[in-house]
């Protein structure tokens, strides 16, 4: 597990979804000059592990989940570079649960 201090990383819009249904995060700014170096992890407290590769797809900027359970909740970190600039941007993902609600397990 690595430390992150993610003060300096940009909060994109939540994503919302229901269990079984896949979902992609979008890790893009909109910068003219696209980004490189694309890494995700999951963020647990302040730390973050590598997302589960046996559960996602990373193709570019995207993260991709074919089937979103409540345990795939909580807060995702991209990592990239722009031009010769590191950035990073933060999404919380919220799956719904079976009944319709909002299950966050942000931590």
């Amino acid at each position: 597990m690595l430390l992150y201090d993610l003060s300096d990383c940009r909060t994109l819009k939540a994503e919302t979804a229901n269990p079984g249904m896949p979902v992609t995060l979008n890790c893009s700014e909109d910068a003219e000059t696209a980004p490189s170096n694309v890494t995700w992890a999951k963020l647990k407290g302040s730390n973050s592990v590598p997302v589960d590769l046996t559960r996602a797809e990373m193709k570019e900027v995207f993260l991709t989940i074919p089937s979103v359970s409540a345990s795939d909740s909580g807060w995702y970190r991209c990592d990239y570079i722009v031009g010769q600039s590191q950035r990073c941007s933060k999404i919380n993902l919220h799956v719904k649960s079976r009944q319709g609600l909002i299950v966050n397990r942000s931590f």
